[in-house]
This record gives structure tokens, sequence and C-alpha cells, in this order.
């Protein structure tokens, strides 16, 4: 039921943002006959597809975390892993590209350095935010861990089908 409760926040947030700015645009243009129906529908559109978007991502990153507190024996309740999908994805939407471009461009640009901040900036992430849950110590470290190895897989998986699909050009 949380996730219905999120998608419904989502479309809420990005049908106004996108009616804001969808009907600004349409009213200066005084050639349509109904800029606010124009409006509204083209944002219902639009914030519909970015919720079905993010609830993708948050389903598939829900049941891998079910998988790995399943099989790693975690002690996570539904409620904490929905939560920590939530901050995971804000965070890696709004800060982490970020924060990893400017600590490559201090320590250098390869691909360990690569793997070693990306792998210590989710850990460190993943652990506070399983801190603010009232996670218990052993599990949040086990759980941090292994789902930064995860994401870590997933990103080495999107980069080999990027190559791939140069190649074959």
């Amino acid at each position: 039921m949380d996730l219905i409760y999120i998608g419904f926040i989502i479309f809420i947030i990005v049908f106004g943002i996108f009616l804001f700015f969808t009907y600004r645009g349409e009213s200066k243009e005084e050639k349509t006959k109904h800029p606010f129906l124009i409006s509204i529908f083209a944002s219902a559109v639009f914030g519909l597809l970015i919720s079905i978007v993010v609830l993708f991502f948050i389903l598939a990153f829900t049941g891998s975390l079910n998988v790995l507190n399943g099989f790693l024996s975690l002690s996570l309740s539904q409620k904490q892993i929905i939560y920590l999908i939530l901050a995971y994805l804000i965070f890696s939407v709004f800060i982490e590209e970020y924060l990893v471009k400017i600590l490559l461009f201090y320590i250098g640009n390869s691909k360990i350095s690569y793997f070693i901040i990306i792998s210590i900036i989710r850990i460190l992430f993943l652990f506070t935010v399983g801190s603010f849950l009232s996670i218990d110590t052993s599990t949040n470290t086990i759980m941090s861990v292994s789902f930064t190895i995860f994401l870590y897989l997933i990103d080495l998986v999107i980069e080999h089908y990027k190559k791939r699909s140069k190649y074959a050009k």
C-alpha cells in the first residue's frame, strides 16, 4: 500500500510541475483554443509516465533487496526496504553523480578510482539511511555492502550494453 501512496505523491508533484510549465507555455501562444485542457492532458500523460518509470525502479530495487534480505537472512521489514530504496533513488538522481564527478576531479579519473569512490559513497549513504531507520549495525553493514555490490553489477551490465550498442553501429 505504501507504493500506491508513493506513486500518487510522485504523480501529483510531476503533474503540478508540468502543469505550471505547459500552461505557461500554452497561454503565451494565442493560437490554441483551450490551453488549460491541453496543459492538463499533457501534464497527466507526463506525470503518469514518470510515475510509472520511478515505480518500476522502486519495485526492481525493492525486489533485489528482498532477495538479498532472504538470501543473507537479514531482518529488514518491508517498510524499511521501501524507505531505503526511496532514499537511494532520491540520492542517486540528485546528489550521487555530482559528488562522484567532484571527487574524481580531485583524485583522478580511472576505473579503479571510480569503483572505489562510488562504492564508498554508496556504502556510507546506505549505512547512514539504515541507521536512521534503526537497523542494527551488523544487518546494516551487510545490507549496505551487498546492495552496493549489486548496484555496481548493474552499472557494469549497463556499461557493457552501451559498448555493445556502440560497436553495433
